[in-house]
């Protein structure tokens, strides 16, 4: 092929995508830009950029990896990502009232410690998206736990 037949190839898709655009506008491509994430307790939801979902009274859509949200004003910010670690909802279900973790069907505040019903020597902390543990110092496990 020579290099005025391919100056031509060129040139005539480019005034094909010039007149597309002249016509239609710029089209929008949504999936530019990062994925956001949504964590439901074992499993993570990758969801594209530019996707828009209702859930809980709200409409959401993910901008360049941050989930953004617009419905009712809730006291405590809605967050669909961390939706998992409400513990009670409003009436409506639109609003998370209280954040924290279930451990044995205990509400446990977030961020707070609290000793695993399984082992007494080892304590938690309610996390966003995490749990950490620690060992309590000179404990003595009951016989339930020997390892």
């Amino acid at each position: 092929m020579s290099s005025t037949s391919t100056l031509t190839s060129v040139v005539s898709v480019v005034v094909v995508l010039t007149s597309f655009v002249a016509i239609h506008g710029m089209p929008k491509v949504t999936t530019w830009g990062r994925s956001c994430y949504e964590i439901d307790y074992d499993a993570i939801q990758i969801i594209t950029n530019g996707t828009t979902w209702e859930r809980r009274c709200h409409t959401c859509t993910c901008v360049d990896g941050e989930i953004l949200c617009n419905g009712p004003s809730c006291a405590l910010e809605y967050k669909p990502e961390f939706e998992y670690m409400c513990t009670k909802w409003t009436e409506d279900g639109c609003c998370c009232e209280h954040v924290g973790c279930v451990v044995d069907g205990v509400v446990i505040d977030l961020e707070a410690w609290y000793t695993r019903p399984d082992d007494s020597c080892t304590q938690c902390r309610c996390g966003v998206g995490f749990q950490q543990c620690r060992s309590t110092e000179n404990c003595v496990s009951g016989p339930m736990n020997t390892y």
